[in-house]
């Protein structure tokens, strides 16, 4: 064919531009990353590894009512009613005092009382005889002003003497201690016989019907109580349901912790009980032992696609657990455990077993 074009031959016998060192490159992979060796690790399913961290304080019962009555008079005791372990109902007395001195002073009280009545009687008829004969010009004003001063002095007095009997009545009657509340009489301190002061504990009385719990809370837990739904009073003898009421504002100088009441569900136990407060948190946790620390902080490593994912979990601390994203499904997510120490973000893994 005369019309033909020969095509160009190098002398190095390779076509065209081709370069061996371009098919050599073509044979390398394009990403190193595809072509590392997986590491072989074991995982579980996250949903097996959750656990709900038990927090616990240091408590104890007391109750609602707690009182050491004492005397407010100064007498000498004349019976002590109650005797310790007593119950007592509301208005019941418990000790008596010697009340005749204050008996005395009413009976003064009184009489002093009516003379200055019978006295004002007379001042009364003296000012209306002095309106009367001043209204004839019998009297002068003078007269009637110092009837008027005489009247108004007597009404007053009157007055006062009213309240220094009403005071002598109240001594005597607070010869009579009566128990404010209904509760068990847990202290004795006063005797027949002995001289009771103003001020001098009596009786201690204890209400006992409805204690309640009293606990002292670090500040972390206090910012997380009002999270859970079920606390429990642990002692030796078994575990009692319990119901917050009130979690106080005021931070302990000393301590830097706050204090917790709360309230028995059901059975309740004895003043004074002492024991623990344990709660146990609503959201799931991850042990502590499943983080690692990577540059993005504390996490965990996941098995997606055959590759080593690692999920920070912010806020979590080294020791403790960890809360569950709510992110995150248990049922599906599966966690690294045995190889994850050296592993990285996106590295290519094999479980176990052929998973």
């Amino acid at each position: 064919m005369s019309g033909a074009i020969p095509l160009p031959v190098r002398s190095s016998g390779w076509p065209g531009r081709v370069r061996p060192w371009l098919l050599i490159l073509c044979l390398l992979p394009l990403n190193p990353v595809l072509a590392e060796e997986p590491v072989p690790v074991t995982a579980v399913p996250l949903g097996s590894l959750l656990m709900h961290p038990q927090s616990s304080a240091p408590a104890v019962v007391v109750a609602r009512r707690d009182s050491l009555l004492s005397a407010a008079v100064g007498a000498l005791v004349r019976e002590v009613v109650v005797r310790v372990g007593d119950r007592v109902a509301a208005g019941a007395p418990v000790v008596v005092q010697d009340d005749r001195a204050f008996r005395l002073e009413v009976v003064r009280a009184e009489a002093t009382l009516n003379e200055l009545r019978v006295n004002q009687g007379l001042a009364e008829r003296q000012l209306d005889r002095a309106r009367t004969l001043e209204a004839k010009g019998q009297a002068s004003a003078e007269l009637l002003d110092r009837r008027r001063v005489e009247a108004g002095a007597l009404a007053a007095a009157i007055q006062r003497q009213e309240a220094a009997l009403a005071a002598a009545r109240l001594d005597m009657d607070q010869c009579r201690i009566t128990a404010p509340f209904a509760g068990q009489v847990v202290e004795r301190l006063a005797h027949p016989g002995s001289w009771a002061g103003p001020g001098t504990p009596l009786v201690r009385l204890v209400d006992t019907d409805a204690p309640e719990l009293a606990a002292r809370l670090d500040s972390d837990q206090a910012a997380g109580l009002s999270r859970h739904r079920e606390w429990w009073f642990v002692r030796g003898d078994g575990r009692l349901a319990l119901e917050l009421r009130v979690l106080l504002d005021v931070v302990a100088e000393g301590a830097r912790t706050r204090e917790a009441r709360f309230d028995f569900r059901g059975q309740t136990a004895p003043v004074g009980s002492a024991g623990r407060l344990e709660w146990t948190h609503p959201v799931a946790h991850l042990p502590p032992d499943l983080l690692v620390r990577r540059d993005a902080g504390l996490g965990v490593f996941l098995l997606r696609d055959g590759r080593a994912h690692f999920l920070p979990l912010p806020g979590s601390q080294e020791g403790r657990p960890a809360p569950l994203p709510g992110s995150l499904d248990p049922a599906v997510e599966r966690v690294i455990l045995a190889g994850r120490e050296g592993l990285r973000h996106d590295q290519p893994v094999v479980p176990e077993g052929g998973e």
